[in-house]
């Protein structure tokens, strides 16, 4: 689970939903630095361009239709 500042609030990647896109975490006031630090971090993982997932969320079947 991680935590990130946005827009001086704290954002919880456990609120998010176990799909999200780039645009989505945009308009929620996640910068594109802040997104690139949660994907190497590990806190979410990009399962297809634009779009991201908790890990361990979705099986690989689940992930394809993202």
């Amino acid at each position: 689970m991680c935590k990130q500042f946005v827009e001086g609030e704290v954002m919880d990647t456990a609120t998010l939903p176990s799909i999200i896109s780039r645009a989505d975490l945009t308009r929620l006031g996640l910068s594109a630095h802040q997104l690139y630090a949660m994907a190497r971090a590990g806190d979410l993982e990009q399962v297809a361009p634009g779009i991201y997932a908790r890990p361990g969320d979705l099986d690989d079947t689940t992930a394809t239709w993202a």
